[in-house]
């Protein structure tokens, strides 16, 4: 739906599709539209950056039962507007 109606009107509609669902049904996107008007030339790139945040990233299964195992940004910040933040200003994970 979100496809078929940017591709027919050309912008979105704002709104949220709460079925949750298995990624091939219906195969639910995000999305989201920027009208940058006419373009006459370029001066600095826009940049979008997409992630995934989930804790715990993965969960293996050990002889000693599950293990789970967190991202490691949460090594050095404390929750996701922190570190999005210090990745804005060019802060490594190393610093």
């Amino acid at each position: 739906m979100i496809r078929t109606n940017f591709f027919t009107a050309g912008n979105l509609t704002n709104t949220t599709d709460p079925d949750f669902r298995a990624i091939n049904n219906s195969w639910p996107v995000s999305a989201f539209a920027l009208d940058f008007g006419n373009i006459i030339q370029t001066t600095t790139p826009l940049v979008f950056a997409v992630g995934l945040v989930r804790d715990p990233i993965v969960v293996y299964q050990t002889p000693n039962g599950l293990e789970s195992r967190s991202q490691l940004w949460q090594k050095k910040w404390s929750d996701v507007g922190s570190a999005v933040s210090a990745s804005r200003v060019g802060v490594s994970m190393h610093d």
